[in-house]
Order: structure tokens, then C-alpha cells, then sequence
């Protein structure tokens, strides 16, 4: 669902959970690694802020190898570093001051897992009034054991659609791909995605 509006000038991406643990054994890892540095590479080539995501917990220590973002990606040197403990990458961290601190108004999210950390941060994020775009083929899930759960491929296909679809007064949500984030990212005078 695409939303033609204001220019991107106050956007930045939010790359969620890209940790070696987190991200091993999540549906189509490998690609979706792939199109989350594809859109690092895009932001950081249109001078658009790259904020990271880092989660821990006891499953997940702090500075554990686990816990460290997956070797195909690295944050470069000044990009923010957010650490959380919770689902909602805006409870209890630095991240709201930080975006807000930078003028952001507009965040694009890739990231982990979709159904958990991926979710709660766009909501979050949109209630505290950013406008949030969602990457439909940059965010993922693992696999769950239990019978009744939907597939990986079916959650991230549900919380694209789902995401599509939200208001609040005159902001909305959208979702885009990869390639349609790199050109955006690249044309600074392009129209941008969800009110602000």
C-alpha cells in the first residue's frame, strides 16, 4: 500500500535485532540479510541516519557472540547503537530521544523477528507519533513448534498487510520493498511514504 506525500527528509532506518542468534534460524534468512544491507547501503548512500536495534535478555546475554549483529552487516562508526530488553524497541531505551534528537519524523523498519520485536516497534513507534514504514521483504520470523502456529512465510505476509493499513487522524502507515525503500532513499525530492 503506497502513500505519496512529503519528501524523506527526515527519515531514518531502523535495522531491528540483526543479531547471529536471533537471526539463525528464521525463515529465508540469507535474503532477508541480503535486503537489509542492500537498504543499509541505499540509506547510507543518500546520507539518511542507519539506527541498530540490539535485544538482550537471559536467553540472549549482553556481549554474548550471539548477541552481536550478524557478520554480513556492521554498523559503522557514529551510527546509533540502541540496547533493549523488551519487545518494543522504544520501551525503556534511548531510541525516541535519539530519532527525535536528529529531527527524525519518519522511520523504515527491516529487522527480527517479525511477530515479536518487528511488530511491537511499529506500534510503538507510530503511537508515539513517527510515521513508520515497513520493509515487506526485510523482516522475518523463526519457525514456532506448536501445531496451531502459522508458518514464518504466512506472519510476515499477515504483519505486511496488517501494517498497511493503520490510521491515526491524518498519518498512515505503509508498506514497500526494498526496491522501492533504495528509491525513495535516492531521491531526496521523491515523495515519501506516510504523513507526518
Amino acid at each position: 500500500m503506497t502513500r505519496t506525500l512529503t519528501p524523506p527528509t527526515h527519515t531514518a532506518l531502523l535495522v531491528i535485532d540483526a543479531q547471529r542468534d536471533v537471526m539463525a534460524t528464521v525463515w529465508n534468512r540469507d535474503a532477508v540479510v541480503g535486503r537489509i544491507k542492500n537498504l543499509v547501503d541505499c540509506a547510507r548512500g543518500a546520507h539518511l541516519p542507519v539506527v541498530w536495534v540490539r535485544h538482550s535478555d537471559d536467553d540472549l546475554p549482553h556481549d554474548s557472540a550471539g548477541w552481536q549483529i550478524v557478520s554480513e552487516l556492521e554498523p559503522s562508526v557514529g551510527e546509533p547503537l540502541i540496547d533493549k530488553h523488551y519487545r518494543d524497541s522504544f520501551d525503556k531505551t534511548t531510541l525516541a530521544s535519539t530519532l527525535e534528537g536528529a529531527g527524525i519524523d519518519h522511520i523504515v523498519v527491516c529487522g527480527a523477528q517479525s511477530d515479536a520485536c518487528v511488530l511491537a516497534t511499529l506500534f510503538g513507534a507510530f503511537a508515539r507519533g513517527f510515521s513508520v514504514t515497513l520493509i515487506d521483504d526485510a523482516h522475518t520470523t523463526e519457525p514456532d513448534s506448536r501445531p496451531e502456529y502459522p508458518t514464518p512465510e504466512s506472519i510476515v505476509t499477515a504483519i505486511n498487510v496488517i501494517w498497511g493499513d493503520q490510521a491515526v487522524g491524518d498519518r498512515r502507515t505503509a508498506v514497500i520493498s526494498t526496491q522501492q525503500a533504495c528509491a525513495m532513499f535516492a531521491r531526496p525530492d521523491s515523495p515519501s511514504l506516510g504523513n507526518r
